[in-house]
């Protein structure tokens, strides 16, 4: 329970500064937008890790990277 409770106490530190960076006025939509961004973060560098193939790994942190940067509009 002790590094659930660590954990997550980063992942919450992570969407607060996510949230300030996505642009929204209305913090429901920044904490879900800085959600989403996290968790394609998250999931490219988890992806990346478990394929053999380089281009693929290559690939996926490129694109979670592009949709990124389009959701939070850098």
């Amino acid at each position: 329970a002790e590094v659930k409770a660590s954990f997550e106490a980063g992942i919450k530190e992570y969407l607060e500064m996510l949230g300030s960076w996505v642009g929204e006025h209305d913090s429901e939509k920044a904490g879900d937008k800085a959600m989403a961004v996290l968790s394609t973060m998250v999931g490219a560098v988890m992806l990346s890790r478990v394929v053999n193939d380089p281009d693929l790994a290559q690939a996926f942190l490129d694109a979670a990277a592009d949709q990124v940067r389009e959701t939070v509009a850098i």
